[in-house]
C-alpha cells in the first residue's frame, strides 16, 4: 500500500516592521515678528532604532526586535519604552523676504535641506557616518491608559541662511520652555493603540512673547504601507497522492507544483502595492524509510517522506534542505 505523508504549506510576508515608519508627526507653523512673517510644513516619519538610545535602559535585542516580539506597540508591557529615530523627512518653508527652503530625504534618517533668497544660497545635509538611527528623536512609552509620544521635533525648514524663516521660533522665544516640552507631546489611549493603523491626532497652540507669536498644528497618524495577503495555487491538490519511486527509493516520486501570490488585502486578484519575501516550508513531514509502508523489505534510503527539491528550485535560497526554502529577493509572485 502506498505510505501517505501530510503535506502543509507555510508561506510568510516579511513584517514591514522596521522597514517603514511607523507613525509621522506633520508640525505646521505661521509666524510673525515686526514686518517679518514666515510659513513652514515638515513632516517626519518615525522608526525604531538600530540600539537602545537614549536612556532607554533596553533589553535584549534591538528596539525593532522588542516591537516584533511583542507583536506591535499596544504589546509593549506597561512602563516599556522604545526609541525611535527622524527616518524620513518632508517638508516646505517660505519667507516674508522672498526666501524659501526646502528639505528631502536621501536615505533612512538622511535629508538634505536647501534655503535661498534673491541674493544667496544655503545647503546642509545629515552626516551619514553619524548613524541617524543611534539617535533617539522621539520616545514612545507605554501607560496604564495606553501610551505617550514625547520629544518630538517643531524644526523650522531652514538651512541656515537667516532671512524671515522661523522669525518666531518656539526654542527661542521668551516663554515657559515647559509649554514647548509639553505641547511636543501626544497621549494615545487604549483603544487607539488597538487600532493604531487608523490614527490621526491634531493639537495646536499658539505661542507669544514681546517679540511676535507663532501658531503651530501638530498632526500624529499612521501610513502603513498595505501588508497584504497571500493566495496560494497548488495544481491537482484535490487529487493528489504522494508516491515513492518503486523503481528506486533513492530516486524521487510524483511532484506537485505550487504558487503563491502576493494581493491586496482582502482583494483576492487584485495586485498588493508591495513586494514580500515569500517563505516555503513543509512541516509535520514523517521520516518512514522505504517507498511505501512494506517496500522495499530492507530500505537502504533514510530522509523525509516529503522534500523540496534544490535542483529543481535554484531560484529560491536555501534555508533547510529539503524542508524550507525562501525567494532570493522581494517579488509579487514565488513558484516551487
Amino acid at each position: 500500500m502506498r505510505r501517505l505523508a501530510a503535506l502543509l504549506l507555510s508561506l510568510a510576508l516579511l513584517p514591514l516592521g522596521a522597514s517603514e515608519p511607523i507613525f509621522r508627526i506633520k508640525v505646521t507653523m505661521t509666524g510673525r515678528s515686526g514686518d517679518a512673517s514666515f510659513s513652514s510644513s515638515l513632516e517626519i516619519g518615525y522608526a525604531p532604532c538600530a540600539i537602545w538610545t537614549g536612556g532607554s535602559g533596553g533589553g535584549t535585542g534591538s528596539p525593532a526586535e522588542t516591537l516584533e516580539k511583542a507583536g506591535g506597540l499596544a504589546g509593549l508591557h506597561k512602563g516599556g519604552s522604545l526609541p525611535f529615530y527622524a527616518k524620513t523627512y518632508n517638508g516646505s518653508a517660505n519667507g516674508s523676504d522672498g526666501s524659501s527652503a526646502d528639505v528631502m530625504t536621501l536615505g533612512p534618517g538622511i535629508a538634505r535641506w536647501k534655503e535661498r533668497d534673491k541674493y544667496n544660497a544655503s545647503e546642509r545635509q545629515t552626516d551619514a557616518t553619524d548613524r541617524p538611527d543611534h539617535r533617539q528623536a522621539v520616545r514612545f512609552t507605554r501607560t496604564a491608559t495606553g501610551a505617550r509620544i514625547t520629544d518630538f521635533d517643531l524644526g523650522v525648514v531652514s538651512a541656515g541662511l537667516g532671512g524671515y524663516i522661523g522669525c518666531a521660533n518656539p526654542y527661542g522665544m521668551e516663554i515657559d520652555g515647559q509649554l514647548v516640552v509639553k505641547f511636543c507631546s501626544f497621549e494615545i489611549t487604549n483603544e487607539e493603540l488597538a487600532n493604531w493603523k487608523h490614527l490621526n491626532k491634531t493639537k495646536s497652540q499658539t505661542f507669544t512673547d514681546v517679540n511676535g507669536s507663532v501658531s503651530v498644528t501638530a498632526q500624529l497618524y499612521v501610513e502603513l504601507e498595505d501588508p497584504g495577503e497571500v493566495d496560494v495555487e497548488i495544481e491537482g491538490y484535490d487529487s493528489w497522492i504522494p508516491t515513492g519511486n518503486l523503481d528506486s527509493e533513492a530516486k524521487p516520486g510524483n511532484t506537485i507544483r505550487v504558487k503563491a501570490k502576493v494581493h491586496a488585502t482582502g482583494e483576492p486578484g487584485m495586485e498588493a502595492d508591495r513586494k514580500a519575501r515569500i517563505f516555503f516550508e513543509l512541516v509535520k513531514v514523517g521520516e518512514e524509510p522505504g517507498v511505501c509502508a512494506n517496500w522495499p523489505t530492507h530500505p537502504a534510503e533514510k530522509g523525509y517522506d516529503l522534500r523540496i527539491l534544490q535542483p529543481e528550485n535554484a531560484h529560491l535560497e536555501l534555508i533547510t534542505k529539503d524542508l524550507k526554502f525562501k525567494t532570493k529577493n522581494l517579488v509579487k509572485e514565488g513558484k516551487l
